[in-house]
């Protein structure tokens, strides 16, 4: 009996600073056996995350880095080629989290199959209703946040992966919203396609100062939670504009590893106001989207409803192949994609 092969994204060695093709090594893998239990799973799409390149710099510690010589892992989705486990058929679609590879072996209890919803694209499973960055979105603004009817939100990086959906969750729920992004193109699209009520092109403020009065004029009546992104003077600003009592949702914090900082954690990007925590009784809450596993089927649920009744949509950009690995990587620490990056396996 023939052997299957597969190509594998192994890490060679870490950067420093941004993602290069020197860092990785594409190589063909002969597969296992098929065991009582397995599967053979074929990737459509591919995750590609931030956190991604703190995995490869060995710099978070807060997840084990990736091993040199070894495969890269990510969320992914794929289909399922053959099975041997009894909860799933040839032709089922499972969310997982071996990505950075065409096709894999591995037990039925490391994939779960998609409840397919009608109108819902298979690419968005690992967008607005994944178990990373949808729920990243979800459990931040409803568990954390616990946002309310008319509030007032403002979310750095509002036309990312996590933002978007963050942007779009706020709108059902009935907020006023207002968002950062790093494009002309991508404030149009927040503004025009997404409906929010106002965003704002980072790049065109050169100070916390100026961001802070255009905060101010977005917000006449203060801020009553911030989903955060990015940090720097984005929330420098932000701080200086929260109502008493409000919710600061710190999701990532971009700025301090984006390729420009070299992984240097000693740059001061701010904010320089931490005071305002104690002045104003703010709350502020770091989470990680794992330890919301439990609300995944509330999330689906509800986010596939608003998605078919087009309160919410996926937007993604895909590159092709994992050719485009490294591609994808430094254009999503560039700001370049537009709602999820991923990769079309």
């Amino acid at each position: 009996m023939s052997k299957t092969s597969a190509r594998e994204v192994h890490l060679i060695a870490r950067p420093i600073g941004a993602m290069q093709h020197e860092h990785i090594d594409t190589i063909s893998v002969e597969l296992p056996s098929l065991q009582n239990g397995d599967l053979l799973v074929r990737n459509q799409f591919m995750s590609v995350d931030p956190y991604m390149l703190g995995r490869m710099q060995g710099s978070i510690n807060y997840i084990e880095p990736f091993k040199l010589g070894e495969a890269m892992v990510g969320e992914a989705v794929g289909k399922v080629l053959e099975s041997k486990h009894p909860d799933f058929s040839a032709g089922d679609y499972v969310q997982h989290f071996f990505g950075w590879r065409d096709q894999f072996v591995c037990p039925g209890e490391s994939a779960r199959v998609i409840s397919r919803i009608k109108g819902v694209s298979l690419d968005a499973h690992l967008d607005i209703m994944s178990n990373t960055t949808g729920m990243a979105a979800y459990a931040g603004m409803l568990d954390i946040a616990k946002i309310q009817n008319g509030e007032a939100v403002f979310i750095t990086a509002g036309a990312g992966a996590v933002g978007a959906a963050a942007c779009q969750i706020a709108l059902a729920l009935g907020c006023r919203v207002v968002a950062s992004a790093g494009s002309k193109q991508k404030v149009n699209w927040l503004e025009n396609d997404i409906g929010i009520h106002k965003a704002f092109n980072y790049r065109d403020f050169d100070s916390a100062e100026s961001f802070d009065r255009a905060l101010a004029d977005a917000f006449p009546d203060g801020i009553d939670v911030t989903f955060e992104n990015v940090g720097g003077f984005q929330l420098e600003a932000a701080l200086s504009q929260m109502n008493n009592h409000g919710r600061i949702v710190l999701c990532g914090l971009i700025a301090y590893y984006e390729e420009d900082y070299n992984n240097d954690w000693s740059v001061n990007t701010g904010p320089r106001n931490f005071i305002q925590i104690a002045d104003k009784w703010l709350r502020v809450q770091g989470f990680h989207a794992p330890d919301y596993a439990d609300r995944m089927p509330e999330m689906e649920q509800r986010i596939g409803q608003w998605i078919a009744d087009g309160q919410i949509q996926s937007r993604t950009t895909i590159m092709q192949g994992l050719d485009s690995a490294v591609d994808a990587m430094s254009g999503i620490m560039a700001g370049k994609n537009t709602g999820k990056m991923m990769i079309q396996v």
